[in-house]
C-alpha cells in the first residue's frame, strides 16, 4: 500500500506496476486539474516519499512518472526482497502435526 497526496486529496493506493521511471497505482482518482502527486512508499518497505507527475487516469487508477529518474526510494523498493509468505506445504505440515499425524 502507498499513500498518495495532491493538495487536500489523500488516498491509499496499491502499486500495479513499478519502474525506475514511474508507476501505475490503483486508487481513487485525484481531483480534476491535479498534475503532481506525492507518493509515500513508507508503508511498503520504509522507502520514503517520491514526487511524481500525473500522466494519465483510468477507471482503475493513475499512471505517474517520477520527477527524477530512479529515485532512491523506488530503487530500494525494487531491490528489496518480496515479503515471505508461508508455502502451502508448510501449512499442510503444520495441520498434520496439530492433528497428531
Amino acid at each position: 500500500m502507498v499513500l498518495l497526496r495532491a493538495g487536500n486529496w489523500h488516498v491509499l493506493g496499491r502499486i500495479g506496476n513499478l519502474s525506475v521511471s514511474g508507476a501505475f497505482v490503483r486508487c481513487a482518482l485525484p481531483p480534476q486539474g491535479a498534475t503532481r502527486v506525492v507518493v509515500d512508499l513508507r508503508m511498503s518497505v520504509g522507502a520514503g516519499e517520491v514526487a511524481a507527475h500525473l500522466i494519465r487516469t483510468t477507471a482503475e487508477g493513475i499512471g505517474i512518472e517520477w520527477t527524477r529518474l530512479a529515485p532512491a526510494a523506488v530503487v530500494r523498493l525494487l531491490t528489496s526482497p518480496p515479503p515471505r509468505r508461508p508455502a502451502v506445504a508448510e501449512a499442510d505440515s503444520a495441520s498434520r502435526v496439530s492433528a497428531g499425524q
